[in-house]
């Protein structure tokens, strides 16, 4: 069986809505606010700038009303002193439980997903729904398909943040494709429908040049029929399209002959997606077919597309110190730990300057113009068992354009059916 790094990290999480939202739709449920006693759970921040790493510079149906969680609190202002250098400044408990955050403007307000605990979506897991959360709290759905909720499938925001890309995968098999404009306030608009050409398996994902690689084929994507002893496996016939972003119409530029999830094209050619099996990696490809295994299973370009970070996935906490996370220099293959131990995400700043990823249970900010690293807090992951699969606690979930950072705090509980589900408690970082 083939499987993706967005699925795998899927399957770590079973029922993570940030990546799952699925095939089919469930009953509705207005959106909740995680339980006030969370808020109270001690949170360990470190505040320092004493580390400094060298970095080479590069050029259903019911009708939900709007909630309003309580409103955001400052829950510490770690300096009341102009700060310098890498430094929090406070830190700000939303409120409100997500899934995701997809894109957040300067003012506090938010585009996400959160949890709907009765929907049932791909293998029966809990799915997620489109909402916006305004800097007072206000949680409201958004939907461009008239229904009281709007199930999100696996979505990813374009280079400029002006456009969201949605797949709907299944145990392999493609569904729909769409692509939607996200207007200022943050409100999904212009669903326009991607062709898909009636394709039984495909991908796609956003090029470092903001236009979109679609790949279709008419075999399953990883899931196939046991072969026959002695029979030989049938290699897949994979089409690429180019799409346009501007109004969705796709050319064939060539083919593959394996299905890469998740792979991102360079403005130069290359390709990056991750590999699982035997021999796990992230796999760097160029036009010529020539590639270069990195030892790592999850990564995420810069959007200057220079740099790269990679990271050894969360499995098991009690083997974290074995992990790296590094930076990889896209124009000279240099590579350098900035990290030691397993992690789960990572984020970019817009401006290709500051970088955030998690590892272990904790975030860690690295300023990229002056080699700082910074921690903004460990979080072990409430409510979880063993059961869960949830390895980690605090992570980056998005950078507003002033340089906030948004983190998430694990939570672990059950969908209506009994199915494991993760949220994150939402928390806002204003950093000097």
């Amino acid at each position: 069986m083939r499987m993706d790094f967005r699925r795998s990290a899927a399957r770590l999480l079973i029922a993570s809505a940030t990546v799952l939202a699925a095939c089919g739709s469930g009953s509705s449920a207005t959106p909740s606010s995680p339980d006030s006693s969370t808020a109270s759970t001690a949170i360990e921040v470190t505040a320092t700038t004493s580390t400094t790493i060298a970095v080479e510079q590069s050029p259903s149906t019911t009708e939900p009303a709007p909630t309003t969680t309580e409103a955001p609190t400052t829950d510490s202002v770690v300096s009341t002193v102009p700060p310098t250098g890498l430094s929090l400044i406070a830190d700000v408990d939303r409120n409100v439980a997500v899934t995701s955050v997809i894109v957040a403007d300067s003012d506090g307000n938010l585009l996400g997903t959160m949890l709907d605990p009765n929907g049932l979506g791909c293998e029966a897991s809990p799915v997620s729904f489109f909402v916006t959360i305004g800097a007072d709290g206000t949680v409201n759905p958004t939907s461009t398909t008239g229904e009281p909720l709007q199930y999100a499938g696996l979505v990813t925001p374009s280079p400029n943040q002006r456009q969201l890309l949605e797949v709907y995968n299944c145990e392999g098999f493609l569904g729909d494709v769409t692509l939607y404009d996200i207007d200022p306030a943050l409100q999904l608009t212009n669903p326009v429908p991607i062709d898909t050409r009636d394709a039984l398996a495909g991908d796609a994902a956003w090029n470092a040049d903001g236009f979109i690689t679609l790949m279709l084929s008419d075999q399953p994507g990883y899931y196939s029929d046991p072969l026959e002893d002695g029979e030989e496996p049938t290699p897949p016939e994979i089409d690429e399209y180019l799409v346009n972003p501007r109004n969705g119409e796709s050319t064939q530029s060539g083919s593959v002959d394996e299905f890469n999830y998740g792979a991102i094209r360079l403005a130069d050619g290359r390709t990056v997606h991750v590999q699982f099996g035997a021999e796990p990696g992230v796999i760097v490809t160029s036009r010529s077919g020539e590639t270069q295994r990195l030892g790592a299973t999850g990564f995420a370009i810069s959007p200057d597309a220079n740099r790269m970070v990679i990271w050894d996935q969360i499995y098991d906490l009690e083997g974290a110190e074995e992990g790296e996370i590094s930076l990889v220099d896209l124009e000279s293959g240099d590579i350098r730990t900035i990290g030691e131990g397993f992690g789960f995400s990572a984020l970019w700043r817009d401006d290709s300057t500051r970088l955030a990823y998690s590892v272990g249970t904790e975030t860690v900010v690295l300023d990229l113009l002056s080699g700082e690293t910074l921690s903004v807090g460990k979080m072990p992951p409430a409510g979880c068992d063993d059961d869960d699969f949830v390895r980690w606690g605090r992570i980056p979930l998005a950078f507003a354009p002033n340089g906030d950072l948004y983190v998430g705090d694990a939570q672990c509980g059950r969908s209506s059916e009994g199915m494991p589900t993760v949220e994150y408690r939402l928390r806002q970082l204003t950093l000097n």
